[in-house]
């Protein structure tokens, strides 16, 4: 990767590491507030179009368990799950 500023042209050998990956890992690793600041700027907080912010794969949607949705099991505590699988 080769880039030129002002007057200076610098190159480095190295894969080029990506937009997202490079912001992920720079917020994470940085103790700045102003950069994290910076960076929030580009994220946002709204669930998946697909998952509902369930975090999960389509296969793992379409689970069922006791005739319903296996991702809303999980929201359930331990007596609520003994209540949907009619235990």
């Amino acid at each position: 990767m080769e880039f030129k500023m002002a007057r200076r042209t610098h190159s480095r050998n190295q894969p080029f590491e990506g937009v997202i990956p490079n912001l992920t890992r720079r917020y994470r690793e940085t103790n700045s507030y102003h950069v994290r600041y910076e960076i929030e700027k580009f994220m946002s907080i709204r669930p998946c179009s697909l998952c509902g912010g369930a975090r999960l794969k389509s296969t793992s949607l379409a689970v069922r368990v006791g005739g319903g949705a296996f991702m809303n099991s999980r929201r359930f505590p331990l007596m609520g799950h003994m209540l949907f699988l009619r235990v």
